[in-house]
């Protein structure tokens, strides 16, 4: 019986090709990375054909489900620690509560990802705002669709010439 894999190899399998990145080096990023043995080069190819985002996503969810009861309790225990007492502390002060999830969700999303990811990850959201504005987009998202329609219109453009 064939040995399974986690669905964050595949996905890095998946992202690791779309930089055209060789096999060999793929291979030997698992290997490192996930401190396992890596599939075959033969395997990971029947990932790439096979998975497409409607796929991925069907995978993603079958995923979160498995992991959802532990996150819940995980979530619930951090909320009564450390979450609900500074927002009783900040209330008493008179501080807005609106802020302070804001100020909270962005400290949390930094601790996750890192101080670097997160500087550049505010600052494309500030450039996505600005160009929402621009576009009278409702949201960043939308701004975000707007830039990806442009780049692509830009570059089929390129492709013409």
């Amino acid at each position: 019986m064939g040995r399974k894999f986690s669905l964050q190899i595949r996905y890095y399998v998946i992202q690791e090709r779309g930089k055209d990145t060789s096999w060999k080096k793929i291979r030997d990023g698992i290997e490192q990375r996930f401190n396992v043995k890596a599939p075959t080069t033969r395997m990971m190819q029947k990932w790439l054909k096979e998975t497409d985002r409607e796929k991925l996503s069907q995978m993603l969810v079958e995923e979160s489900k498995k992991k959802i009861p532990q996150a819940g309790a995980e979530a619930v225990a951090y909320f009564q620690q450390n979450i609900l007492p500074t927002l009783w502390t900040n209330i008493d002060l008179g501080n807005d509560i609106a802020k302070i999830c804001c100020m909270w969700m962005m400290g949390l999303t930094e601790q996750t990802f890192g101080a670097a990811t997160f500087e550049k990850a505010l600052q494309e959201y500030r450039k996505l705002r600005e160009i929402a504005k621009a576009v009278h987009a409702k949201s960043w998202y939308e701004a975000q669709k707007v830039v990806s329609d442009a780049r692509a219109e830009f570059d089929s453009t390129l492709k013409k010439d």
